[in-house]
């Protein structure tokens, strides 16, 4: 079985995230690993992550400030030890289906 970590970059937009991190934290196995890079955010993105969505598994990294999206995702993949990796962005809204 392949391992997957999830990558969500941030530079607040905490509220907009906040539907996302749910459905992700409902949906997604234990086993998969959560990156959450932060780019100097204003925002208390560690505190809500910790306290709420806690992951069983999570690489947390902050920037103080914006790095940009390039060496972000270069630096979540020089940095991933899992088989796949996937980046999401902090503000899109996906809803899963499901058939009975």
């Amino acid at each position: 079985m392949k391992s997957l970590t999830i990558m969500v970059p941030f530079i607040n937009n905490l509220r907009l995230a906040m539907p996302m991190l749910g459905c992700l934290k409902y949906n997604t196995s234990p086993d998969v690993e959560w990156m959450i890079i932060d780019n100097g955010s204003t925002e208390p993105v560690e505190k809500y992550i910790n306290d709420y969505i806690r992951p069983t598994k999570l690489y947390f990294q902050r920037f103080e400030e914006n790095q940009g999206l390039n060496v972000t995702n270069q630096w979540a993949y020089e940095h991933c030890e899992s088989d796949l990796l996937m980046l999401l962005h902090n503000d899109v809204f996906f809803s899963f289906r499901y058939r009975l």
